[in-house]
């Protein structure tokens, strides 16, 4: 079997708080239903980041992620999300999920996707497309499943070049 190509890392990943901004609100946009509570908002970063990464060899936001007890979560996206709170472009809403508590967000203000290129736009555009209705529990069980998950130890970076390892590439694999 032909080994695929992998796209060539990118030596340095600049952190851009601009893109993880506009795709926290991109998904609050078009992949808000009850379903989308802030544990499935971290993990649609996680799949973003990482889908791109698999395909490009650099990751949209330029964030890192930790593996924590639910999954996969983007160093800086909390304080973020707490700043946009704050300046009011996102507004939290505790809501019950079944018998769970969960913080939900809803946007005040709408994406820049200029900030975006096509590729990446893409990216947001399937990653909103083909988890919008999983549930958190879901996403983060997929997560779960996933070698970047399963080769890092928990509280430790996941490193980006596991993306390429994330799904068999041979179908009968599956």
């Amino acid at each position: 079997m032909a080994m695929a190509r992998r796209p060539p890392v990118k030596a340095l990943m600049e952190y851009s708080e601009e893109k993880q901004k506009n795709a926290i609100l991109y998904f609050l946009e078009h992949a808000n239903n009850p379903t989308l509570g802030k544990t499935k908002l971290l993990k649609l970063l996680y799949f973003l980041d990482f889908g791109f990464f698999e395909k490009h060899g650099e990751s949209v936001t330029g964030d890192t992620y930790k593996k924590l007890q639910f999954g996969p979560v983007a160093d800086r996206s909390m304080r973020l999300l707490d700043e946009m709170e704050a300046s009011e472009e996102v507004t939290r809403v505790p809501t019950q999920a079944g018998p769970y508590d969960q913080t939900r967000y809803v946007s005040n203000v709408r994406a820049d996707l200029s900030v975006f290129n096509g590729a990446e736009l893409e990216e947001l555009e399937d990653v909103a497309r083909t988890y919008a209705h999983y549930t958190g529990s879901q996403v983060t069980q997929i997560t779960h499943d996933e070698a970047p998950w399963k080769a890092t130890e928990d509280g430790e970076l996941i490193d980006y070049r596991l993306a390429w390892y994330r799904r068999p590439e041979d179908p009968e694999e599956l």
